[in-house]
């Protein structure tokens, strides 16, 4: 069986964006770079170095923890100087200019990857053009954890919520607990229970089509097969496409979207070599890009090393 992320370095990602970039401006941009943190972790850590309030950063998607990634960070009102002066194990940070714009999900343009596949028995040709849009594991969390609350916020079940995060409860005051986390966090935990939704109906798809929604709701359907099979989804789960109106948390109402159903792996390259870390197996270099939002990991499973 194939090895990935054996060590931090295995797996490595970088932001391709294209920002407009002024000598000066509302937000100072930077690239953080970082091993071993994932995203959310790593801007809290920061943060709290520089005494400003986390909801000051923006960024355009969570990368994993377990590798070495490189992402474009917004920050609102802070000068250059001050991010100079931050030495955090494992974190860098390399300031990139300024700018009026706060960066935000879906800002951009692709993701390059630089993949390690390990403890091979031997080689194979390689060749990849597209994959099936699936969110993988990750997105999930251990045990689906990451999904489990969001589905229990969708489904106004509060206290299992505050089970699930482990948190302290006054008073049975389960919606006041709950506002102690984080809103993007909480935005992230419903999107979670999306995607997973998102899973379900294309996995149980028999047609291909370009896109698939993301249920919310707004959400319209304008396919047959598709809007059978996420009624049948929803019906499943004990939800309407109303529940995901959560009145009780400001911004955490989902419209839903739409999703391409499968995504374009764009310069794929790759070169085996000997494995130093695995005696008398062979390792394979993986290079390509991927839209923003799609998982690398699929490529690796799809290439069935």
């Amino acid at each position: 069986m194939y090895t990935i992320k054996q060590v931090p370095e295995d797996f490595y990602v970088k932001e391709i964006m294209d920002l407009d970039l002024k000598k000066s401006g509302t937000y100072t941009y930077f690239i953080l770079k970082k091993r071993d943190w994932n995203t959310f972790d790593a801007l809290k850590e920061i943060s709290k170095r520089l005494n400003v309030g986390i909801k000051r950063f923006g960024y355009g998607g969570n990368k994993d923890k377990k590798a070495v990634t490189e992402q474009y960070i917004s920050v609102w009102n802070l000068d250059k100087n001050s991010l100079n002066k931050i030495k955090i194990k494992d974190i860098e940070i390399k300031f990139v200019g300024y700018g009026d714009k706060r960066i935000s999900l879906g800002d951009l343009n692709c993701n390059y990857f630089k993949i390690v596949v390990r403890n091979l028995e031997k080689k194979k040709e390689l060749k990849i053009n597209k994959v099936k849009n699936y969110f993988d594991e990750q997105r999930f969390g251990v045990e689906k954890k990451n999904s489990m609350i969001g589905k229990a916020l969708v489904k106004k079940n509060f206290k299992k919520v505050c089970e699930l995060c482990g948190l302290n409860i006054k008073g049975k005051d389960y919606v006041g607990s709950i506002n102690n986390i984080d809103k993007k966090m909480l935005k992230f935990y419903v999107h979670s229970f999306q995607s997973e939704l998102w899973n379900k109906i294309v996995k149980k798809l028999k047609h291909s089509y370009s896109k698939i929604p993301l249920l919310g709701f707004l959400t319209e359907f304008e396919n047959k097969e598709i809007k059978d099979l996420s009624k049948k989804v929803l019906k499943e789960e004990r939800i309407s496409l109303k529940d995901f109106i959560i009145k009780q948390f400001l911004g955490l109402s989902m419209e839903g979207g739409m999703r391409d159903m499968f995504v374009k792996v764009d310069d794929f390259k790759y070169k085996y070599s000997k494995d130093n870390l695995n005696k008398g197996k062979f390792k394979v270099g993986l290079e390509f890009k991927l839209k923003s939002g799609s998982y690398a990991t699929l490529i690796v499973k799809e290439l069935s090393l």
